[in-house]
């Protein structure tokens, strides 16, 4: 990349104002992660962001300014496109290099209005920052608090002393006139990728929750005279990442479907199979005679391996770690007098039911079902429009305001961003994703390794 400069202007932080009576655009800030930075298709990139909820809200309400971290194609990470290579089999490659991807609004003098950074956790939207500089010296190990926040420390202006430009500061910065902050998803997200529900290592301790979301909503009331909207976390058992590849192999050497053997164990019929596992049983993985090795289930903590299993109780331990995010959300927004948009519970009906829109069913089923982008985890830009129909809708009831809705046959008949390509004739759970892909995505999306394993994890590795 080209040496960039960045000028950032820092508006005076404020004490609370009385909330305005009607919505008010001038100075929309969305805080957030990838759901709000508009991530699609494994990658950031400028149609997808022109598409993210926050901007597709901004413009429907007649923001004047809403000003995003635009990168140019491919992206960062390149997004997915679908291949097929020797034999036909469907592979989820990178759309280009993304060394080639640059971020071109990058010198706008002021933090941005979308704030929401892939990969963020609550802990990270309090305490990490970012710097530019590291990406043009080549380092990627941040890149993308180093893309959106940019700048990793400024002055004060009340007491003249530096301070972290983290996410959250840059947003009370801005002076908001509103606020949207939907943030949690990364605090679980890692025992989906991974596949191991781990406390502290994949999933973020409640109490640790409990301390910190209180503090950041806190923050925005009483340095802001915004009007602030929570949103809940989703459950991410529910996505498509996990429900695509069933626990069963068919095989009819050995008499038709048989379960796939995990490292545990045969799988039973409510195993979840994440949908990096393709890769693993097109090599023979799983198959349940001797000389074969079984799939493996659990997170390697010595070597970053993700498992690609998920046990029913390792599923019910995520849904109520999120069940347990979102009672801590909505008990901080009764305590501060704040709407909650279930995003949760508006996102799990798409998924699950669908909508029909001119004449055209759609749902959360991957490939074929038009919401979910080819990660299965995120939305491609039509189901970032019918996400924002719902929060449009919800804005008007619980204000007033009078925000146009949102025109979802434009989107619907005319793909502006890339086009997803043909999925006719794959079947979803045969997709696997290229080395590059899948890299990629674990990059951003696998919980980070501990400095210090467990001792029984010592032990296991040492046997190895």
């Amino acid at each position: 990349m080209k040496k960039i400069a960045l000028a950032v202007s820092v508006v005076a932080l404020l004490v609370a104002l009385p909330a305005s009576a009607q919505l008010n655009f001038d100075r929309y800030v969305a805080l957030g992660d990838s759901l709000t930075a508009g991530f699609t298709s494994g990658g950031l990139v400028d149609c997808y962001q022109m598409h993210s909820y926050p901007a597709m809200l901004a413009a429907q309400a007649g923001a004047a300014n809403f000003q995003m971290p635009l990168i140019s194609p491919p992206g960062i990470p390149s997004v997915l496109e679908l291949a097929s290579l020797a034999g036909g089999v469907p592979v989820l490659v990178p759309a280009g290099d993304p060394a080639d991807a640059f971020p071109y609004n990058a010198t706008y003098p002021a933090p941005y209005n979308n704030l929401g950074v892939p990969g963020a956790t609550l802990y990270n939207l309090l305490f990490t920052t970012g710097d530019i500089n590291n990406l043009l010296a080549g380092n990627t190990d941040n890149v993308m608090h180093d893309l959106i926040l940019r700048i990793p420390q400024v002055l004060n202006p009340q007491t003249g002393q530096p301070m972290d430009f983290t996410a959250l500061v840059q947003a009370i910065a801005l002076d908001p006139t509103f606020v949207t902050l939907w943030i949690g998803q990364n605090d679980v997200l890692g025992a989906v990728t991974s596949a191991t529900a781990m406390e502290g290592v994949t999933m973020t301790p409640v109490d640790v929750f409990a301390t910190l979301y209180p503090q950041a909503v806190g923050a925005l009331v009483q340095m802001t005279s915004a009007d602030i909207v929570l949103f809940t976390v989703p459950d991410v058992t529910m996505a498509p990442f996990v429900h695509t590849i069933p626990p069963f192999l068919n095989i009819p050497a050995l008499g038709g479907v048989v379960p796939i053997m995990g490292s545990n164990g045969p799988l039973t019929s409510d195993c979840l199979v994440t949908l990096l596992a393709s890769s693993k049983l097109a090599q023979g993985y799983g198959v349940p005679v001797p000389g074969y090795p079984p799939l493996p289930e659990d997170f390697n903590l010595a070597t970053g391996e993700p498992g690609y299993v998920l046990r029913p109780e390792e599923v019910a331990a995520i849904q109520e770690r999120v069940a347990a995010y979102n009672a801590i959300i909505v008990q901080t927004a009764d305590a501060f007098g704040l709407p909650v948009f279930d995003a949760n519970a508006v996102l799990a009906d798409l998924i699950n039911h669908g909508i029909d829109l001119g004449g055209v069913h759609l749902d959360g089923s991957y490939l074929t079902g038009g919401l979910v982008s080819y990660d299965a985890i995120h939305p491609q830009q039509l189901g970032y429009a019918v996400f924002t129909k719902y929060l449009v809708d919800f804005l008007n009831d619980t204000y007033g305001a009078g925000i146009a809705p949102v025109d979802l046959t434009e989107i619907l008949f005319d793909n502006p961003c890339y086009p997803l390509g043909s999925a006719y004739g794959v079947a979803p759970e045969s997709v696997q994703f290229s080395p590059e892909a899948a890299e990629g995505f674990l990059d951003l999306f696998m919980p980070t390794l501990p400095q210090v394993l467990p001792r029984e994890q010592e032990a296991a590795s040492a046997t190895d």
